[in-house]
């Protein structure tokens, strides 16, 4: 499949063949995000997440083995992207964000409710020898 030029950086989700549905899903996080004075970002804003966090995330579809992936785990997933964005994108995957912190488990627990039906929050540290 040929590559699609990358979106323009004031509108960071044209191009990727998202439909109206995804597009308010993801309109829906950033209002989350930005509303969410414990968000684990500096960059709440939602017109600067969408740039910053939605752009970057949503370029991994540039990847052929992302975009056929049926599970995906978003290691260190923090304020939740790529993965949400990831889910959102792709809803045939299950996709599941991993962190160890708990202030960062709470904060993407928040954000799964109500938001991708395929994606949830796993709180765990795993140590490696």
């Amino acid at each position: 499949m040929p590559r699609e030029a990358a979106p323009a950086p004031d509108r960071p989700l044209a191009g990727r063949g998202l439909t109206r549905k995804q597009e308010r899903q993801l309109a829906a996080l950033l209002d989350l995000l930005e509303s969410d004075e414990h968000a684990p970002t500096s960059v709440r804003d939602a017109t600067r997440a969408a740039r910053m966090h939605l752009a970057d995330s949503l370029s991994a579809l540039d990847l052929e083995p992302v975009r056929a992936a049926d599970q995906i785990a978003d290691l260190g997933s923090g304020a939740g992207f790529p993965g949400l964005a990831l889910a959102v994108a792709l809803p045939r995957a299950h996709v599941s964000l991993v962190e160890s912190q708990r202030r960062r488990c709470e904060f993407l627990e928040r954000m799964c409710v109500g938001g991708p039906e395929r994606a949830g929050g796993l709180c765990a540290r795993r140590a490696v020898a």
